[in-house]
């Protein structure tokens, strides 16, 4: 087989590892002039030395010596290094330049590292962009779009316009492409390929309407802001970085908003309840064949939850002739292409429900210390009517993702709703969620909790058994992660002891590891597998799949519920 040789440019073509964020700085230039530092010192050898402490600029002759890379190389990463080591090896026995591959293996062996070129693309990559999760938006001091912006937004100057903030992370394909290397330059800089001066939008889209915003961006950032009055309050809203005025079209990955209204605070009443929906979607493996076309041969089914006012955007099709990686809609009932229009796949409307982000007393404002209203507003109580000072700190916002990571989409933790933290029964120690008994009772606490809620229940993750797909000419495993309620489990939960399924009852909660067939069924023997999947009662922390963040407690209950949701 014929070996490929090395020349000096060949890691400017390299494909870079995603995990690569930190480029060393190098210093001088090219010039003879400037060369000072560079040393070429194998006097002491038959010419395959090292630089030893020095670095090895990899480039012919490839035994020049240097205390800093020059200008137009940089440090090589551990990535790169492994790549040309791999590739020396693979070369043995013929030379790269005149230089032979097995000698410039043992100076690069002997040295502290190399210098390598730097990456110089005249392009412009598209989808190589990231959108980080802590975007805001920020109108009159206050959160305009739901994802736990107040504390943001106060300390915001206060404007009249609701203002987006967004920060961003560059792919390798531009953090090291010294052409570009920033959102700002990935905007503003005029490639080759450019038709006239570039210039970014921000596009928005509901599924139906599309809006081009004006961002804003400066030198050397990966940050913008826009002004986002345009975009209809309550309503989610698909959004993407695209470049829109010198042709190339490219584009950032997508991430979701919901502008809310700016309500009156309240303070009295039961907590407003959101239902919670769970949808499937199809994760397909395969094989590509002679003509580049994707062929599925295996799939599994993985799980995603949104509230029921905010169906999640749906799924771009893959392009050209190819079949969808992943699919969450009936593409029998409706045809390849995703829509607003379609229901999701395997839609369960309200799965579970949480208390509502948008009641105004799940807001922390700044004259409460940054509390919550309603823990506030219980820690108040708790003073005036029984005489006891209590920190309160009851409620928390959960996320979890509402749509898989496709070639063009980013999956990230999506607020769902608020879960309230357990509670734990003083005689035995067991964690239990609170109902009318309780609120009922003689605990103050509880007594006022009654005033805002009716009987809870609590919530649990539960995971699927591993299942493999085919990727390519290789497999991958995937696990699918599920809310499941109290009630659920004890209707449907069981243990195993001695190699006999027993149904699981209220004690065995908090004593056994608890199983399930999903889909559960009325008529069914729940300790029958039949054609159904097993599922595993698990902590966050031992999940193999999608976690969600934000879960009422991070400290182990007795029978691994996360929290306390309103009973369904």
């Amino acid at each position: 087989m014929k070996k490929i040789k090395l020349p000096a440019h060949f890691l400017s073509v390299l494909i870079m590892s995603a995990t690569l964020v930190v480029v060393s700085s190098c210093i001088g230039d090219q010039s003879v002039a400037k060369r000072k530092g560079y040393v070429k010192d194998f006097s002491t050898t038959t010419g395959n030395g090292g630089c030893e402490s020095s670095y090895l600029i990899y480039s012919k002759p490839y035994d020049t010596c240097t205390s800093a890379c020059s200008d137009g190389y940089h440090l090589a990463s551990l990535d790169e290094l492994s790549e040309v080591k791999k590739e020396l090896v693979d070369s043995e026995g013929y030379t790269i330049d005149g230089v032979s591959a097995t000698d410039i293996l043992a100076r690069i062996n002997n040295s502290a590292n190399i210098c390598v070129a730097d990456v110089i693309k005249d392009e412009r990559p598209t989808n190589a962009i990231d959108i980080k999760s802590d975007f805001c938006s920020c109108i009159n001091g206050k959160s305009d779009i739901i994802n736990n912006c107040d504390s943001f937004c106060a300390a915001k100057t206060p404007t009249d316009q609701p203002i987006l903030y967004v920060n961003t992370i560059m792919g390798t394909d531009i953090a090291l492409n010294t052409k570009i290397g920033n959102l700002h330059n990935w905007c503003t800089v005029q490639l080759t390929e450019d038709q006239t001066t570039p210039g970014c939008s921000l596009i928005a889209t509901d599924g139906t309407n599309t809006v081009s915003l004006q961002m804003t961006t400066s030198a050397g950032s990966n940050s913008f802001s826009a002004n986002v009055s345009t975009l209809t309050r309550n309503k989610t809203w698909l959004l993407k970085i695209q470049e829109t005025k010198a042709g190339s079209g490219a584009q950032s990955k997508e991430f979701q908003i919901r502008r809310i209204n700016q309500a009156s605070d309240t303070t009295t009443g039961v907590l407003k309840v959101t239902p919670i929906n769970q949808y499937t979607c199809m994760t397909y493996g395969g094989k590509v064949d002679n003509s580049g076309n994707i062929i599925r041969t295996t799939f599994a089914r993985i799980f995603y939850y949104f509230a029921a006012n905010e169906t999640p955007a749906p799924i771009p099709p893959a392009g050209g002739t190819n079949q969808s990686q992943v699919v969450c809609h009936d593409e029998q009932l409706h045809g390849v292409t995703d829509s607003a229009e379609w229901d999701r796949l395997e839609l369960i409307p309200g799965a579970y429900s949480m208390w509502d982000k948008a009641d105004t007393r799940f807001v922390a404002k700044a004259e409460n210390n940054n509390k919550l209203t309603i823990n506030k507003t219980l820690e108040e109580r708790l003073l005036s009517d029984y005489n006891i000072t209590a920190t309160i700190d009851l409620f928390r916002l959960l996320s979890y993702p509402n749509r898989p990571t496709t070639t063009s989409t980013s999956s990230a933790n999506i607020p769902l709703g608020y879960i309230m933290v357990p509670f734990s029964d003083a005689a035995t120690g067991k964690t239990y969620c609170p109902t009318a008994t309780q609120f009922n009772g003689t605990q103050p606490l509880l007594n006022l909790l009654g005033e805002f809620m009716d009987d809870t229940e609590g919530l649990y993750l539960a995971e699927k058994e591993a299942e493999t797909i085919q990727d390519g000419s290789t497999y991958k495993v995937l696990y699918g992660t599920m809310f499941v309620r109290e009630t659920t489990l004890k209707n449907y939960g069981f243990y195993i002891e001695n190699g006999i399924k027993i149904k699981a009852d209220a004690a065995a909660m908090h004593t056994k590891t608890i199983y399930f067939y999903w889909p559960t069924s009325t008529t069914a023997d729940p300790l029958t597998q039949g054609g159904r999947k097993l599922f595993t009662v698990r902590t966050p922390s031992t999940l193999n799949g999608n976690v969600p963040t934000g879960q009422a407690t991070t400290e182990a209950t007795t029978d691994k519920r996360i929290g306390c949701v309103p009973k369904s």
